[in-house]
């Protein structure tokens, strides 16, 4: 139920709940609704980092597709959100941005809401794109459980850097307590580190590229030292966020005495944003 009027069942159910079921919604002969439009891939997974699932009219995919792409991430579009319930039952997705009007908002977060709930699918972050700067919106956005909240006027680069941040988050939370490693063309340092801080996980993060190993020393939310390559404290810091190359992994625990980082981790976090997008 939407505005008051009720939303008939893309996915061919006939519970009042708009995506209840299972299956792929049903198209073509017979139903009294179109076929679904193709759904773009852009590149092949088994080439990235990750599938991203954009839901948003043809005429914004473009800048974001261009921005993800150059994150790593496999793009996949769906015009509609009846494309969007298409590509959950049959896509291995990893994330989903949503940007869709705002009479299309309500049916959106319930889409959100019945993936979370009915594990529907494998997307592991949600993000949506108000429509307009709302605290009502953005609370229902919350308890639908979307995990980043973008605001209307978010640039195609920004919308990125948030859905990778997102997906770090989720890998840790994913792995729990056990040691988080890996290699470092799949998440970023920097990637690693946010989602780190962002669960206060104390311990090193120890990296190695190229035959050197650095190691970034994290207290519960904040970055204390950081070491690589005979460089200490930020320049080192730096250094390990702008390695695209390498292994790295987590050992939780007490980081060690040394603090040679004074600044707060977030504005660390910007800092090297920006001098990536140099």
């Amino acid at each position: 139920m939407v505005g008051g009027k009720r939303i008939d069942d893309p996915r061919g159910s006939r519970s009042s709940d708009t995506w209840a079921g299972a299956g792929r919604p049903p198209t073509g002969k017979g139903t009294g609704r179109p076929p679904a439009r193709p759904i773009t891939q852009r590149r092949p997974l088994s080439t990235t980092r990750g599938a991203v699932l954009i839901v948003t009219p043809e005429e914004a995919f473009a800048p974001l597709a261009e921005a993800f792409e150059a994150r790593g991430l496999s793009v996949v579009r769906a015009n509609d959100l009846r494309e969007a319930a298409v590509a959950l039952d049959g896509e291995r997705l990893d994330a989903a941005f949503v940007a869709v009007g705002l009479e299309d908002t309500a049916l959106a977060l319930e889409l959100v809401k019945a993936a979370r709930e009915r594990s529907w699918g494998t997307v592991r972050s949600w993000s949506v794109r108000l429509p307009e700067a709302d605290d009502d919106l953005a609370s229902a956005a919350r308890a639908a459980g979307v995990d980043e909240i973008l605001p209307p006027s978010a640039p195609p680069v920004a919308v990125a850097a948030t859905v990778v941040a997102a997906l770090a988050r989720a890998e840790v939370v994913r792995v729990g307590g056990a040691a988080l490693a890996g290699p470092i063309d799949d998440l970023s340092v920097a990637e690693i580190v946010q989602a780190l801080l962002i669960q206060r996980r104390g311990g090193t993060l120890r990296v190695v590229s190229q035959g050197l190993e650095g190691r970034i020393a994290l207290g519960a939310g904040t970055v204390r030292h950081a070491e690589f390559g005979g460089d200490r404290g930020e320049d080192a810091l730096f250094r390990l966020f702008a390695l695209r190359r390498g292994d790295f992994w987590f050992d939780a625990g007490e980081p060690g005495p040394d603090v040679t980082i004074a600044r707060d981790a977030q504005a660390l976090l910007v800092d090297a944003l920006v001098r990536a997008m140099r």
